[in-house]
């Protein structure tokens, strides 16, 4: 999968776009993906997705929700659907400014050379977020560029939203959360020096840098499973996401993985968290003993997988 940026020259092979922010790469998001994946390969072209950097909120209301998944975290889902190209735009003053028809013309055009487009039927764009789906059509047909637009996706008989994802997750409704993804939530992050409590303990952690403007489930302890930067395999792992109430005096908020059957030094390597459910609250424990006792009750439940609190 190659990234191209707004610099990016117009490619000489025709692609089929799929056009949309893509925030969490959602079951929703992955149904207009993959038409335009599944076009590609049927029409022996290349599949092309475009996304933002950054949420458009930021700038045009000073505060954003924030963003489900990051840009390495959703450059990594859009490669495992089979995407060739990603157009990663930045949202800055520039983009803000720029028509709707201005921003189909330079980018679906003149950069992606789009002859097929796919969308959900709620998206917008150009400045003002005047570029609506009605619009869209009649910019297609004129171009003779055929346009998919994906209807509201469903699970039972409740809407697969980026909102609906983002309540589950702060609520560290992991299970469930992942259910509407479609995949498991994941954390991309930088290992960093910790306080060595962990491995004081007898439970080493490799502690992540907390991830600018994206998501972070509610304090507790997760089950999950994670890959390293340049080590080969794929490892189970019990999460605290917290302030270490038996350590510290809660203002500082960690992310610490303690990585099962695993020894080797790893900071500065980027290691890739995927949770799968949440295992309990964070608490402050009255001793040590205590502590270490529930660390491995932890351990053990996420080596099996993980449960759910009320299970």
């Amino acid at each position: 999968m190659q990234v191209l940026d707004a610099s990016t020259q117009k490619l000489s092979q025709k692609t089929a776009v799929a056009l949309g922010m893509f925030d969490g790469v959602h079951i929703g998001h992955k149904t207009v993906i993959q038409f335009a994946v599944d076009y590609a390969k049927t029409n022996n072209i290349k599949s092309a997705v475009i996304t933002l950097a950054n949420h458009p909120r930021k700038l045009t209301q000073g505060k954003a929700p924030d963003l489900i998944t990051d840009l390495n975290a959703r450059l990594e889902i859009f490669e495992e659907l089979g995407v060739d190209y990603v157009l990663v735009l930045n949202f800055d003053e520039e983009l803000m400014n720029t028509s709707a028809e201005e921003y189909l013309q330079k980018y679906l055009l003149d950069t992606l050379n789009a002859e097929f487009i796919s969308t959900g039927y709620d998206h917008h764009f150009g400045k003002n977020r005047s570029g609506s789906i009605e619009m869209l059509k009649i910019w297609a047909e004129r171009r003779n560029i055929q346009l998919v637009v994906v209807g509201e996706v469903d699970m039972g008989n409740e809407k697969i939203s980026s909102s609906k994802i983002r309540q589950l997750i702060h609520a560290g409704n992991i299970k469930e959360a992942n259910q509407l993804l479609g995949h498991k939530f994941k954390i991309i992050s930088k290992v960093v020096k910790g306080k060595k409590q962990g491995t004081q303990i007898g439970f080493p952690t490799a502690n992540l840098k907390l991830p600018e403007d994206t998501i972070i489930p509610a304090n507790g302890v997760y089950s999950g499973n994670c890959s390293i930067e340049g080590i080969s395999g794929n490892f189970r792992c019990a999460v605290n996401i917290g302030v270490r109430p038996s350590f510290d005096d809660g203002t500082y908020k960690s992310i610490e993985t303690h990585i099962l059957d695993f020894d080797q030094d790893i900071y500065g390597k980027t290691l890739h968290l995927e949770l799968e459910d949440r295992i309990r609250d964070e608490k402050k424990f009255d001793s040590l003993d205590d502590l270490k006792k529930q660390i491995k009750e932890d351990i053990l439940l996420s080596s099996r997988g993980g449960r759910s609190p009320t299970s």
